[in-house]
């Protein structure tokens, strides 16, 4: 069987010894997982010395983790066996490296495809290597700060009215985006400040045309709400009409920073099939609030993709 290796590494500012005996112990892991966030109500048994691990949910699945080896601050093995919807078993290990009080932390995972889904191997590591580096992003800002900014409120079916934008359409790869979307936004509200102030609305909007992880290839335009069309636009903006539309909702609550958890729950439910996606409508990323006067762990952004 085709194997698979992920590996994902991150700095926290914390001792190995205080990561160690934090991941160590499966009872903590509800508080940072990159899993359960999609599902919150997922049953979970975690034995007594929290060692072991079983969940069974609708929307992850079934399976358990056991720690078979530790060398204390410097390394954890876990077997892990996934049994629903299909069957396979890997290795997990996290690897800490200490230096002037800060760790870096490895999060390894050794695994076979199943022959079934021998063309599903690329995909499988490129889905994984996300969830890995968003569950060290959880795990550093629980670690770091105590607390997570960022929450998940699931809407699920809802209707959005038809509405207009003026915005700008970009392409790139994944790195490109995430360093050019703070930006685009700038640029595009500085020239509808220019010329069009008192025709846009306080909402943004991010329509995805195509994002492609594997082909690592992203296709996407950044638009303000829009009340009239506007007569002449300068090169390069456009104005779209985004039709009526159902659509399957997840709101995030916190830091843009792990804005990808509610993405990830939300193709999480589309594989589970509580929705089938509707492809001749962008999906949208619509941003409620105003980051420059709220607060980071109360900025609330919704998740909408279009569906049948």
């Amino acid at each position: 069987m085709p194997k698979m290796l992920v590996s994902e590494s991150i700095t926290i500012d914390a001792s190995s010894q205080k990561i160690h005996e934090f991941i160590g112990d499966f009872h903590s892991w509800a508080s940072w997982s990159p899993w359960l966030i999609a599902e919150p109500d997922c049953k979970v048994i975690v034995d007594k010395d929290g060692k072991s691990y079983q969940w069974e949910g609708s929307i992850l699945g079934t399976g358990r983790m056991k720690i078979t080896d530790e060398v204390q601050n410097e390394s954890l093995n876990i077997f892990f066996e996934f049994l629903k919807p299909f069957k396979s078993k890997a290795e997990v290990i996290f690897e800490l490296s200490e230096q002037d009080g800060k760790t870096e932390v490895t999060w390894k995972m050794i695994s076979s495809v199943p022959w079934f889904l021998f063309w599903m191997k690329k995909s499988m590591e490129v889905y994984t290597s996300n969830d890995y580096n968003r569950g060290l992003r959880l795990l550093k800002d629980f670690i770091e700060q105590g607390q997570l900014d960022s929450k998940l409120e699931f809407i699920g079916f809802e209707e959005l009215e038809e509405f207009k934008i003026i915005g700008k359409r970009y392409q790139g790869t994944k790195a490109e985006f995430q360093k050019n979307i703070e930006k685009a936004f700038g640029d595009l509200f500085q020239y509808c400040t220019v010329n069009c102030k008192d025709n846009i609305g306080q909402v943004g909007y991010t329509l995805y045309h195509k994002f492609d992880m594997l082909r690592d290839k992203v296709d996407y335009t950044v638009g303000l709400a829009l009340k009239d069309t506007p007569k002449n636009l300068d090169s390069g903006y456009l104005v779209q009409t985004i039709p009526k539309v159902k659509v399957y909702s997840v709101i995030h609550i916190g830091t843009y920073n792990h804005l990808e958890n509610a993405w990830s729950a939300v193709m999480m439910h589309q594989n589970a099939k509580k929705f089938k996606p509707n492809k001749k409508v962008p999906s949208l990323e619509i941003y409620l609030d105003n980051p420059s006067n709220t607060p980071e762990k109360d900025i609330r952004t919704k998740i909408s993709i279009p569906a049948k």
